[in-house]
Protein backbone atom coordinates (compact mmCIF):
# COMPACT_ATOMS: atom_id res chain seq x y z
CA UNK A 1 0.00 0.00 0.00
CA UNK A 2 1.34 3.47 -0.85
CA UNK A 3 1.47 6.94 1.24
CA UNK A 4 0.41 9.52 -0.82
CA UNK A 5 -1.24 13.24 -0.63
CA UNK A 6 -2.77 14.56 -4.04
CA UNK A 7 -3.76 17.18 -5.02
CA UNK A 8 -7.53 17.98 -5.28
CA UNK A 9 -9.62 19.86 -8.13
CA UNK A 10 -13.24 21.06 -7.81
CA UNK A 11 -15.27 19.85 -10.66
CA UNK A 12 -18.25 18.15 -11.04
CA UNK A 13 -18.94 14.70 -12.06
CA UNK A 14 -22.35 14.48 -13.90
CA UNK A 15 -23.27 11.68 -16.08
CA UNK A 16 -23.76 8.04 -16.19
CA UNK A 17 -21.64 6.57 -18.58
CA UNK A 18 -24.43 4.74 -20.95
CA UNK A 19 -23.38 3.73 -24.55
CA UNK A 20 -21.72 1.06 -26.00
CA UNK A 21 -19.38 4.04 -28.39
CA UNK A 22 -17.68 6.99 -26.65
CA UNK A 23 -19.30 8.38 -23.58
CA UNK A 24 -22.53 9.56 -23.43
CA UNK A 25 -24.18 11.56 -20.46
CA UNK A 26 -27.29 10.56 -19.36
CA UNK A 27 -29.81 11.16 -16.07
CA UNK A 28 -28.44 8.37 -13.07
CA UNK A 29 -32.46 6.93 -13.56
CA UNK A 30 -32.95 6.35 -17.02
CA UNK A 31 -33.96 3.10 -18.17
CA UNK A 32 -32.40 0.45 -19.62
CA UNK A 33 -31.49 0.28 -23.15
CA UNK A 34 -31.19 -2.72 -25.36
CA UNK A 35 -28.06 -3.11 -26.27
CA UNK A 36 -25.64 -2.73 -22.98
CA UNK A 37 -27.88 -1.75 -20.27
CA UNK A 38 -28.11 1.31 -18.08
CA UNK A 39 -29.33 -0.05 -15.25
CA UNK A 40 -26.40 -2.82 -15.45
CA UNK A 41 -24.13 -0.26 -15.74
CA UNK A 42 -25.53 2.07 -12.61
CA UNK A 43 -25.60 -0.97 -10.58
CA UNK A 44 -22.03 -3.09 -11.57
CA UNK A 45 -20.21 -5.11 -9.49
CA UNK A 46 -16.29 -5.09 -9.50
CA UNK A 47 -15.18 -9.21 -8.77
CA UNK A 48 -11.42 -9.53 -7.81
CA UNK A 49 -9.94 -12.19 -10.21
CA UNK A 50 -7.75 -13.45 -6.96
CA UNK A 51 -10.09 -14.78 -4.62
CA UNK A 52 -13.87 -14.14 -6.21
CA UNK A 53 -14.71 -11.08 -3.62
CA UNK A 54 -16.50 -8.30 -4.82
CA UNK A 55 -15.47 -4.85 -4.33
CA UNK A 56 -17.42 -3.28 -1.30
CA UNK A 57 -17.37 -0.90 1.75
CA UNK A 58 -17.00 -2.26 5.20
CA UNK A 59 -19.41 -0.13 7.36
CA UNK A 60 -22.40 0.58 8.69
CA UNK A 61 -25.02 3.44 9.26
CA UNK A 62 -23.82 6.12 7.11
CA UNK A 63 -20.64 4.90 6.08
CA UNK A 64 -19.22 7.81 7.97
CA UNK A 65 -15.78 6.40 8.69
CA UNK A 66 -15.49 3.08 6.47
CA UNK A 67 -12.70 1.52 4.00
CA UNK A 68 -13.05 0.08 0.60
CA UNK A 69 -12.94 -3.75 0.67
CA UNK A 70 -13.76 -6.75 -0.99
CA UNK A 71 -15.90 -9.25 0.75
CA UNK A 72 -18.12 -12.12 -0.41
CA UNK A 73 -21.52 -11.84 -2.12
CA UNK A 74 -23.83 -10.29 -1.18
CA UNK A 75 -21.80 -8.04 1.18
CA UNK A 76 -22.35 -4.16 2.51
CA UNK A 77 -22.54 -2.22 -0.11
CA UNK A 78 -21.84 -4.19 -3.43
CA UNK A 79 -23.58 -2.03 -6.24
CA UNK A 80 -21.32 0.87 -7.79
CA UNK A 81 -22.06 2.95 -11.04
CA UNK A 82 -19.89 4.55 -13.12
CA UNK A 83 -19.84 8.28 -13.65
CA UNK A 84 -17.92 10.39 -16.18
CA UNK A 85 -17.44 14.33 -16.77
CA UNK A 86 -18.36 15.63 -20.28
CA UNK A 87 -15.21 16.39 -21.69
CA UNK A 88 -12.90 13.09 -20.18
CA UNK A 89 -12.03 10.10 -20.29
CA UNK A 90 -10.85 9.41 -16.63
CA UNK A 91 -14.13 7.85 -14.73
CA UNK A 92 -15.84 8.28 -11.33
CA UNK A 93 -16.53 5.15 -9.11
CA UNK A 94 -19.51 5.25 -7.19
CA UNK A 95 -21.02 3.04 -4.42
CA UNK A 96 -24.87 3.07 -5.18
CA UNK A 97 -25.51 2.36 -1.16
CA UNK A 98 -23.26 5.15 -0.10
CA UNK A 99 -23.43 7.57 -2.92
CA UNK A 100 -19.77 8.16 -2.44
CA UNK A 101 -16.71 7.77 -4.84
CA UNK A 102 -14.18 5.54 -4.48
CA UNK A 103 -10.90 8.18 -3.22
CA UNK A 104 -7.42 8.18 -2.52
CA UNK A 105 -6.19 8.65 1.04
CA UNK A 106 -2.63 8.59 2.57
CA UNK A 107 -3.95 5.41 4.34
CA UNK A 108 -5.44 3.66 1.19
CA UNK A 109 -9.08 3.60 0.00
CA UNK A 110 -12.03 5.53 1.25
CA UNK A 111 -15.50 6.30 -0.11
CA UNK A 112 -15.81 10.35 -0.22
CA UNK A 113 -18.35 12.58 -1.43
CA UNK A 114 -18.24 12.80 -5.28
CA UNK A 115 -17.17 16.42 -6.26
CA UNK A 116 -14.68 15.33 -9.19
CA UNK A 117 -11.12 15.62 -7.08
CA UNK A 118 -8.31 14.25 -8.81
CA UNK A 119 -7.87 11.73 -6.27
CA UNK A 120 -11.44 10.32 -7.47
CA UNK A 121 -10.47 10.22 -11.10
CA UNK A 122 -10.05 6.36 -12.46
CA UNK A 123 -9.59 4.77 -15.84
CA UNK A 124 -10.48 1.48 -16.87
CA UNK A 125 -6.68 -1.02 -18.50
CA UNK A 126 -8.03 -4.23 -20.36
CA UNK A 127 -5.85 -7.24 -18.71
CA UNK A 128 -4.21 -8.77 -22.44
CA UNK A 129 -5.27 -12.25 -22.72
CA UNK A 130 -7.83 -12.67 -19.43
CA UNK A 131 -10.03 -15.59 -19.53
CA UNK A 132 -12.32 -13.52 -17.30
CA UNK A 133 -12.05 -10.15 -19.58
CA UNK A 134 -11.06 -9.08 -16.54
CA UNK A 135 -9.99 -5.02 -16.30
CA UNK A 136 -7.19 -3.06 -13.91
CA UNK A 137 -9.03 -0.06 -12.19
CA UNK A 138 -5.74 2.26 -12.31
CA UNK A 139 -5.77 5.50 -10.85
CA UNK A 140 -5.37 8.42 -13.43
CA UNK A 141 -2.86 10.67 -11.13
CA UNK A 142 -0.03 8.29 -10.94
CA UNK A 143 -1.21 4.98 -12.70
CA UNK A 144 -1.01 2.99 -9.78
CA UNK A 145 -3.61 0.00 -9.59
CA UNK A 146 -6.67 -0.63 -7.27
CA UNK A 147 -5.67 -3.96 -5.80
CA UNK A 148 -6.20 -6.37 -2.92
CA UNK A 149 -4.17 -5.92 0.66
CA UNK A 150 -3.91 -7.02 4.14
CA UNK A 151 -4.03 -3.95 6.80
CA UNK A 152 -1.67 -4.00 10.05
CA UNK A 153 -4.68 -6.30 11.68
CA UNK A 154 -4.98 -9.21 9.06
CA UNK A 155 -8.09 -7.73 7.44
CA UNK A 156 -8.52 -7.61 3.21
CA UNK A 157 -8.64 -4.28 2.10
CA UNK A 158 -8.69 -2.70 -1.00
CA UNK A 159 -5.78 0.04 -1.63
CA UNK A 160 -3.66 1.68 -4.36
CA UNK A 161 -0.71 -0.62 -5.35
CA UNK A 162 1.88 -0.28 -8.05
CA UNK A 163 0.50 -2.20 -11.46
CA UNK A 164 2.16 -5.23 -11.60
CA UNK A 165 -0.53 -7.51 -13.56
CA UNK A 166 -1.14 -9.48 -10.32
CA UNK A 167 -4.50 -12.00 -10.52
CA UNK A 168 -5.17 -9.50 -6.91
CA UNK A 169 -5.44 -6.04 -9.05
CA UNK A 170 -7.63 -7.56 -11.80
CA UNK A 171 -11.43 -7.17 -11.78
CA UNK A 172 -14.29 -9.04 -13.72
CA UNK A 173 -17.25 -6.78 -14.38
CA UNK A 174 -20.73 -8.31 -15.53
CA UNK A 175 -20.81 -9.04 -19.56
CA UNK A 176 -23.46 -6.75 -20.34
CA UNK A 177 -21.74 -3.94 -19.01
CA UNK A 178 -18.32 -4.92 -20.69
CA UNK A 179 -18.40 -3.34 -23.96
CA UNK A 180 -19.25 -0.33 -22.65
CA UNK A 181 -15.98 -0.01 -19.73
CA UNK A 182 -14.15 -1.84 -22.88
CA UNK A 183 -14.84 1.61 -24.63
CA UNK A 184 -14.50 3.91 -21.90
CA UNK A 185 -10.52 2.07 -21.29
CA UNK A 186 -10.08 2.37 -25.70
CA UNK A 187 -10.74 6.33 -25.29
CA UNK A 188 -8.76 6.69 -22.83
CA UNK A 189 -5.43 4.90 -23.88
CA UNK A 190 -6.40 7.09 -26.91
CA UNK A 191 -6.49 10.35 -25.67
CA UNK A 192 -3.04 9.23 -23.78
CA UNK A 193 -2.07 8.61 -27.25
CA UNK A 194 -3.26 11.82 -28.84
CA UNK A 195 -1.04 13.24 -26.47
CA UNK A 196 2.19 11.54 -25.98
CA UNK A 197 2.52 9.05 -29.10
CA UNK A 198 4.99 6.75 -27.42
CA UNK A 199 2.22 4.97 -25.54
CA UNK A 200 1.19 3.46 -28.69
CA UNK A 201 1.95 1.86 -31.58
CA UNK A 202 0.29 0.60 -35.08
CA UNK A 203 0.65 -3.08 -37.01
CA UNK A 204 -1.00 -3.48 -40.53
CA UNK A 205 -2.26 -6.57 -40.47
CA UNK A 206 -4.34 -6.47 -43.54
CA UNK A 207 -5.01 -3.53 -46.51
CA UNK A 208 -8.07 -3.98 -49.03
CA UNK A 209 -7.72 -2.90 -52.50
CA UNK A 210 -8.20 1.09 -53.02
CA UNK A 211 -11.62 2.51 -54.42
CA UNK A 212 -13.27 5.92 -54.36
CA UNK A 213 -15.55 6.77 -51.81
CA UNK A 214 -18.68 8.31 -52.77
CA UNK A 215 -18.64 12.17 -54.24
CA UNK A 216 -19.03 14.77 -51.61
CA UNK A 217 -19.24 18.60 -51.73
CA UNK A 218 -16.62 20.32 -50.55
CA UNK A 219 -17.62 23.74 -51.82
CA UNK A 220 -21.06 25.54 -51.70
CA UNK A 221 -23.85 25.10 -54.14
CA UNK A 222 -23.74 28.11 -56.66
CA UNK A 223 -26.63 28.81 -58.95
CA UNK A 224 -25.86 31.38 -61.89
CA UNK A 225 -29.02 33.11 -62.63
CA UNK A 226 -27.54 35.70 -65.11
CA UNK A 227 -27.67 35.17 -69.02
CA UNK A 228 -23.75 34.54 -69.09
CA UNK A 229 -21.37 31.97 -68.21
CA UNK A 230 -19.40 32.79 -65.24
CA UNK A 231 -16.50 31.52 -64.02
CA UNK A 232 -16.40 31.54 -60.13
CA UNK A 233 -13.43 30.70 -57.81
CA UNK A 234 -14.77 28.31 -55.01
CA UNK A 235 -12.84 28.05 -51.96
CA UNK A 236 -12.89 24.19 -51.03
CA UNK A 237 -13.28 22.67 -47.51
CA UNK A 238 -11.64 19.53 -48.30
CA UNK A 239 -12.73 16.69 -45.52
CA UNK A 240 -11.06 13.44 -45.73
CA UNK A 241 -12.17 9.93 -45.19
CA UNK A 242 -9.63 9.35 -42.28
CA UNK A 243 -11.84 7.10 -39.78
CA UNK A 244 -11.72 3.79 -37.41
CA UNK A 245 -13.98 1.31 -35.81
CA UNK A 246 -12.91 2.11 -31.94
CA UNK A 247 -12.72 4.39 -29.52
CA UNK A 248 -14.62 7.95 -29.71
CA UNK A 249 -11.30 9.72 -28.67
CA UNK A 250 -9.25 8.21 -31.77
CA UNK A 251 -11.92 8.49 -33.55
CA UNK A 252 -11.88 11.74 -33.54
CA UNK A 253 -8.17 12.60 -33.61
CA UNK A 254 -7.90 10.58 -36.61
CA UNK A 255 -9.91 13.49 -38.29
CA UNK A 256 -8.62 16.61 -37.62
CA UNK A 257 -5.02 18.21 -37.77
CA UNK A 258 -2.34 18.77 -35.42
CA UNK A 259 -0.99 16.04 -32.52
CA UNK A 260 -3.52 14.10 -34.23
CA UNK A 261 -1.30 14.23 -37.60
CA UNK A 262 1.58 11.82 -35.44
CA UNK A 263 -0.90 9.34 -35.33
CA UNK A 264 -1.53 8.91 -38.78
CA UNK A 265 1.69 8.91 -39.34
CA UNK A 266 1.93 5.70 -37.50
CA UNK A 267 -0.76 4.06 -39.84
CA UNK A 268 0.38 5.28 -42.81
CA UNK A 269 4.22 3.69 -42.65
CA UNK A 270 2.84 0.58 -42.77
CA UNK A 271 0.27 0.98 -45.37
CA UNK A 272 1.03 0.19 -49.02
CA UNK A 273 0.15 3.14 -51.11
CA UNK A 274 0.87 7.16 -51.52
CA UNK A 275 -1.04 7.94 -48.33
CA UNK A 276 -2.64 11.58 -47.93
CA UNK A 277 -2.38 12.99 -44.07
CA UNK A 278 -4.79 16.23 -45.54
CA UNK A 279 -6.34 16.20 -49.66
CA UNK A 280 -6.49 20.40 -49.28
CA UNK A 281 -3.03 20.27 -49.14
CA UNK A 282 -2.43 17.71 -51.68
CA UNK A 283 -4.98 19.23 -54.05
CA UNK A 284 -5.17 22.62 -53.56
CA UNK A 285 -7.83 24.66 -51.22
CA UNK A 286 -9.55 26.32 -54.59
CA UNK A 287 -10.74 25.50 -57.85
CA UNK A 288 -12.61 28.26 -60.89
CA UNK A 289 -15.72 26.71 -62.54
CA UNK A 290 -17.43 27.90 -65.19
CA UNK A 291 -20.57 28.05 -64.62
CA UNK A 292 -23.55 28.29 -67.67
CA UNK A 293 -26.13 30.60 -67.42
CA UNK A 294 -28.67 29.57 -64.61
CA UNK A 295 -27.57 26.86 -63.50
CA UNK A 296 -25.63 24.98 -60.74
CA UNK A 297 -22.24 25.06 -59.93
CA UNK A 298 -20.24 23.20 -56.84
CA UNK A 299 -17.03 20.91 -56.29
CA UNK A 300 -17.24 17.97 -55.55
CA UNK A 301 -14.54 15.13 -53.94
CA UNK A 302 -13.66 12.05 -55.48
CA UNK A 303 -11.68 10.35 -52.60
CA UNK A 304 -9.31 6.91 -53.38
CA UNK A 305 -8.96 5.32 -49.61
CA UNK A 306 -8.15 1.91 -48.67
CA UNK A 307 -9.68 -0.03 -45.82
CA UNK A 308 -6.44 -1.07 -43.28
CA UNK A 309 -6.85 -3.85 -40.78
CA UNK A 310 -4.74 -4.43 -37.45
CA UNK A 311 -3.79 -3.65 -34.63
CA UNK A 312 -3.18 -0.64 -31.65
CA UNK A 313 -0.94 -1.39 -29.08
CA UNK A 314 -1.09 0.93 -25.81
CA UNK A 315 1.10 0.79 -23.26
CA UNK A 316 0.73 2.15 -20.02
CA UNK A 317 4.33 1.87 -17.70
CA UNK A 318 5.05 -1.70 -18.83
CA UNK A 319 2.07 -3.33 -19.25
CA UNK A 320 0.74 -3.26 -22.94
CA UNK A 321 -3.00 -4.30 -23.64
CA UNK A 322 -4.44 -4.47 -27.83
CA UNK A 323 -7.12 -3.50 -29.44
CA UNK A 324 -8.30 -4.34 -33.02
CA UNK A 325 -9.07 -1.82 -35.58
CA UNK A 326 -9.76 -0.89 -38.82
CA UNK A 327 -9.06 2.46 -40.41
CA UNK A 328 -10.19 3.91 -43.70
CA UNK A 329 -6.94 5.91 -44.94
CA UNK A 330 -6.61 8.08 -47.88
CA UNK A 331 -4.69 7.89 -50.63
CA UNK A 332 -3.26 10.66 -53.23
CA UNK A 333 -2.85 7.89 -56.05
CA UNK A 334 -2.56 4.28 -56.28
CA UNK A 335 0.00 1.93 -58.34
CA UNK A 336 -2.88 1.36 -61.02
CA UNK A 337 -3.23 5.16 -61.93
CA UNK A 338 -6.21 5.72 -59.65
CA UNK A 339 -6.30 8.91 -57.58
CA UNK A 340 -7.90 11.44 -55.18
CA UNK A 341 -9.48 14.16 -57.52
CA UNK A 342 -12.06 17.33 -57.60
CA UNK A 343 -14.33 17.61 -60.15
CA UNK A 344 -16.07 20.37 -61.21
CA UNK A 345 -19.72 19.96 -61.43
CA UNK A 346 -22.64 21.90 -63.24
CA UNK A 347 -26.30 20.80 -63.87
CA UNK A 348 -29.71 22.85 -64.47
CA UNK A 349 -31.22 21.22 -60.93
CA UNK A 350 -29.25 20.27 -58.17
CA UNK A 351 -29.64 16.97 -56.66
CA UNK A 352 -27.02 15.35 -55.31
CA UNK A 353 -22.93 16.33 -54.97
CA UNK A 354 -23.04 13.22 -57.41
CA UNK A 355 -24.76 14.71 -59.94
CA UNK A 356 -23.54 15.63 -63.76
CA UNK A 357 -24.55 17.75 -66.28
Amino acid sequence: MRTKSLWRKASVVVAVLCTAVGITSVPATAAPTGDASTMALIQLTFTSVSNGHRLDIASSGQFGNATITAKPAPGTAQTWRINTGASESSVAIVNTTANKCVDVNFQGTMPQPCDGRASEKWYFQPVEGSAQKAFMIRHEADNYCLGLATDPWGNEVVGLVECSGAQTQQWVIPTEAYPVVWNTAVDHAAARCVKDTSTCSWDTANQSPPVLLPATCVSPVWFNGTSTSIPWTFSLNTSTGWTNTIGFSLQTQLTVGGDAVLLQLQVTAAVHGETSLNLKTDLGNSLVVTVPPRQYGWVALSELATKVTGKWTFDTQGIPWTAEDTITVPLRNDPVGGASIYSARTSPTFTSCDATS
